[in-house]
């Protein structure tokens, strides 16, 4: 069984060693809007600095709204940029397609991938991504996120939602 990081018998329980074992996450303290766009744009506040040479875990809670009938052109596209060289293996872990009694999203997608969740006349809907990180170089990843089909009726991301990473190697 991996553990990470590695622990030795009379080794010095130091700060570093210490914080190294906790994941790292970013919280949505108020609603950010979109509206007229589909260009995928890194959320100001679900960005989280990683190292170079590590492998993570990630998951989140995304809590979205959009005030139009489920329809395939209505909704939040999701996605992520990273450092360069990171790969990431992901799945939404919502509701995909045209309307919001469509079955889990289970597809797994790369670290440039998007998945389109769908809007329910205003309901605020969540999605649960999780995934494995692997990163190369040092840098920030970020979930990068814009409407389905540009509508003036804004696209939000709600207050509470949340991104964790836990260092696994």
């Amino acid at each position: 069984m991996a553990v990470y990081p590695n622990l030795y018998a009379g080794q010095r329980a130091t700060a570093d060693l210490l914080t190294s074992m906790l994941p790292i996450h970013a919280t949505k303290s108020s609603d950010t809007s979109r509206s007229s766009t589909t260009t995928l744009t890194a959320d100001p506040d679900l960005q989280l600095a990683v190292e170079a040479n590590a492998v993570y875990t990630v998951i989140g809670y995304i809590i979205y709204s959009q005030n139009t009938a489920a329809s395939a052109t209505s909704g939040i596209t999701i996605g992520w940029s990273g450092p360069a060289g990171a790969t990431l293996q992901w799945t939404s872990g919502g509701t995909s397609g045209p309307t919001a009694t469509t079955t889990q999203d289970v597809v797994s997608s790369s670290i440039g991938g998007t998945r389109s969740l769908p809007s329910n006349l205003g309901t605020s809907m969540t999605a649960m991504p999780f995934g494995k990180l692997v990163t190369s170089t040092a840098g920030t990843l970020a979930l990068t996120w814009a409407q389905v089909a540009s509508s003036a009726t804004a696209t939000l991301l709600r207050s509470g939602t949340w991104l964790q990473l836990r260092r696994m190697s």
